[in-house]
């Protein structure tokens, strides 16, 4: 007994004429669609296309999130330099106040300013740096001219290096310039 043609291959697609659209396809500027046989408008006369999805915002978000990375790395790289610079050990007289740093570094050679402001008389400040940077350890004395507020002085730890440090007396504070360099 024949019941008619047999049952057609689950699997089987109709294949599209070689380059034609399949029917449906949105042309590349999305204002007309393919219906098998030609290009057929989407909008009439008066009427708006959707808005098209561009690359603009992506590129957008993509050039901000690379300015964050980079401000990002930039600072975090200056906070581990910072942090672990050999003035963070420097002695630091009672109740003085970081008020600025500045580090630069050319042709392998690194220079850092600091400045601290600390409460007291120039005499009070200099006797307790004159007993900070004594003749051993760490930090180390290496000129106290007699009358001058600059002095000079070794750091004997790597990296080794050397710097001065001026006192000046400015109403009931007196300002500490560092410069150290290694």
């Amino acid at each position: 007994m024949t019941y008619g043609a047999p049952p057609p291959d689950p699997g089987y697609v109709p294949q599209q004429q070689a380059g034609m659209p399949a029917p449906g396809t949105l042309s590349p500027d999305g204002y007309y669609r393919w219906d098998g046989s030609q290009w057929a408008p989407l909008y009439g006369p008066g009427t708006m296309p959707p808005p098209r999805k561009g690359k603009g915002m992506k590129i957008f978000i993509g050039c901000l999130l690379a300015a964050v990375l980079v401000v990002g790395g930039i600072f975090a790289a200056g906070y581990y330099f910072i942090s672990n610079s050999p003035l963070s050990t420097f002695p630091t007289a009672p109740g003085a106040q970081q008020t600025s740093i500045h580090v630069s570094a050319v042709n392998g050679v690194t220079t850092e300013d600091r400045r601290w402001v600390a409460p007291g008389t120039l005499t009070s400040v200099e006797a307790y740096y004159e007993g900070g940077l004594g003749s051993t350890g760490e930090w180390v004395l290496a000129s106290h001219p007699e009358g001058s507020s600059t002095w000079s002085f070794n750091h004997t730890k790597a990296p080794v290096g050397q710097g001065t440090i001026t006192f000046t007396q400015s109403g009931s504070d007196v300002v500490i310039d560092v410069t150290f360099t290694h």
